[in-house]
């Protein structure tokens, strides 16, 4: 039976020499571990970036790692992380990943999710809410309110990329998902302090 196998947010970054290593060891580490097999399901919450740009470093920290991934399935999470401005806008560091050229050579197949979705894996519904940029005013408090496709369904799971009203995190505008019917929920880009300092 294939597990699903989570990741949270893993910030690959070069900006300062020990988060460059740190990188190269998160890579080293999920490549290597006994759950990166083709029986295994992954899931990455999002943030697997640090900064707004993405240096050429990152980018190749980021094709090691997704060469490296032999899981049967891997699903991607956008986080606020992934957004990367320029000069013409916004872009998203995994687009590579659609190329004929990486697909060709890539063990596991590996889809980004940019919008809100219901998967069914095995006997499990899963609904997947990933990061939402602000430009249409709404952003992730979109998810505050039931979406027709899915206030009706019963879900095993819900994952995200937002501040979950019930994890009491204090980052961002919480949003209340309480009209979700799940019995588990799983969310990147949280951001906890011991209330002193962050």
């Amino acid at each position: 039976m294939s597990k699903l196998i989570v990741f949270g947010d893993i910030h690959l970054n070069d900006s300062r020499p020990w988060s460059n290593e740190v990188s190269e060891k998160l890579i080293e580490f999920i490549s290597g571990m006994e759950y990166n097999n083709s029986d295994n399901i992954a899931l990455f919450l999002g943030d697997l970036t640090e900064k707004n740009t993405l240096s050429g470093t990152v980018f190749s920290h980021l094709q090691k790692l997704f060469y490296s991934l032999r899981f049967k399935k891997t699903y991607i999470l956008m986080g606020n992380h992934d957004i990367k401005y320029n000069d013409i806008g916004t872009s998203y560091p995994f687009s590579f990943v659609t190329l004929p050229e990486f697909i060709e050579k890539a063990t596991s197949k590996i889809e980004v999710i940019l919008e809100h979705k219901m998967e069914k894996l095995g006997n499990k519904n899963f609904l997947f809410l990933p990061y939402r940029l602000p430009v249409d005013g709404i952003g992730n408090k979109l998810y505050s309110s039931p979406i027709p496709d899915y206030s009706e369904k019963q879900f095993d799971s819900v994952f995200g990329h937002f501040t979950e009203e019930s994890l009491n995190s204090f980052f961002g505008e919480p949003i209340n998902i309480s009209w979700i019917n799940t019995k588990d929920r799983c969310f990147g880009h949280i951001h906890n302090s011991d209330g002193k300092v962050y």
